[in-house]
């Protein structure tokens, strides 16, 4: 296993990340009993595992935010109340996702 990720292994990364993302927001929508689980998953192995092959790569535009925000949805309490709150926070990350992917395109 490498310690780093290319330049095109992390955009892989990052494309692929969005519809792990993504599905928090059907998820939370359905109330779905494994809501916590998943997301307690995708910010273990996902986000906080991640954290080591990209540090000499681009990441500020993403990285801390998507984990602030995600562990914000994961502590909240009455966080299947506020659906509207989650996908709008979901759709801003994937926003910024995407900005670092056409950064690292170089568009």
């Amino acid at each position: 296993m490498k310690n780093e990720f290319s330049k095109q292994d992390y955009i892989s990364y990052l494309i692929g990340l969005k519809g792990t993302v993504f599905k928090i927001i059907p998820l939370c929508q359905h109330k779905n009993e494994f809501f916590h689980n998943y997301v307690d998953s995708l910010l273990t192995f996902e986000l906080y595992g991640v954290g080591f092959p990209i540090r000499n790569l681009p990441h500020d535009i993403w990285y801390q935010k998507t984990i602030a925000v995600i562990e914000g949805i994961y502590r909240q309490p009455l966080v299947f109340d506020d659906f509207k709150k989650v996908r709008k926070e979901i759709l801003n990350l994937l926003r910024l996702i995407d900005l670092q992917i056409n950064q690292l395109k170089g568009e």
